[in-house]
């Protein structure tokens, strides 16, 4: 298939060993990565209008996107805007030529 790239908020991983074992933390306020997934892997089952709130307790609208493999990740867009790229931008990706 193809990728669909999108940006999301994340946490930044700070690598600790424990026990031998590499371990990532997070830590930091939310920053913004971008995520592409490869259709034919894993693909988006639905999402809806979320907020998240910062260390400070600050509102961010953004988009929580369900995956085909059980997880989730937090679209920096507001739930309009991420509809128009999933519509105009991810859904032909699977039509037929």
């Amino acid at each position: 298939m193809a990728l669909f790239k999108f940006r999301i908020y994340d946490f930044h991983d700070k690598q600790v060993i424990e026990n031998g074992d590499v371990c990532f933390i997070p830590f930091g306020d939310f920053g913004t990565f971008y995520l592409a997934i490869e259709t034919a892997e894993v693909t988006i089952t639905s999402f809806r209008s979320y907020v998240l709130f910062d260390s400070e307790d600050l509102p961010h609208e953004c988009t929580k996107v369900f995956l085909s493999d059980g997880s989730f990740v937090f679209a920096t867009n507001k739930f309009e805007t991420f509809e128009k790229n999933y519509t105009e931008n991810y859904i032909p990706l699977f039509k037929e030529d």
